[in-house]
């Protein structure tokens, strides 16, 4: 069970809206701001509202929703949430466009995703070996697949 403090009264915790969503929409409270401009080529540290709990045997990564980048032009900052963290939320937004930016209060720039720990510690260790085994990619890098 995730726990949630709100420190905002409007903040809300998003489920992911649809079945195979995997991402809780995390909105921005500013408190009494109603709203920010994020000037050209700055950063912006963004309060969500809320402060949670993850269940041990997981972690939370913040990383953008894909509208942001493609409708608003604004970069968001990825983030690890450890399951041992338990203070506020924030979403770091880069603007890098030369024309300032508006975030008001109530908007979803970045989504909250979160991913099972690996169990077994074991698959963890390091071995270093003179060359790596042979799978149907190989080295083949960005845009190899195809898609």
């Amino acid at each position: 069970m995730i726990l949630v403090r709100k420190l905002d009264p409007r903040a809300e915790w998003n489920p992911p809206k649809q079945v195979g969503d995997v991402g809780h929409d995390l909105e921005i409270w500013m408190g009494d701001a109603e709203q920010l401009v994020i000037q050209p080529f700055e950063f912006a540290e963004l309060p969500t509202g809320l402060a949670i709990k993850l269940p041990n045997h997981v972690w939370g990564m913040i990383r953008a929703r894909s509208s942001t980048i493609f409708k608003r032009h604004l970069f968001v900052g990825e983030g690890t949430i450890d399951s041992g963290y338990t203070g506020p939320l924030y979403v770091t937004v880069w603007n890098p466009t030369p024309e300032p930016h508006m975030v008001r209060n109530g908007e979803s720039l970045a989504q909250l995703i979160v991913i099972p720990k690996i169990q077994h510690r074991e698959d963890l260790r390091c071995e270093y070996v003179g060359a790596l085994p042979n799978t149907p990619r190989g080295t083949a890098g960005f845009g190899s697949t195809g898609k």
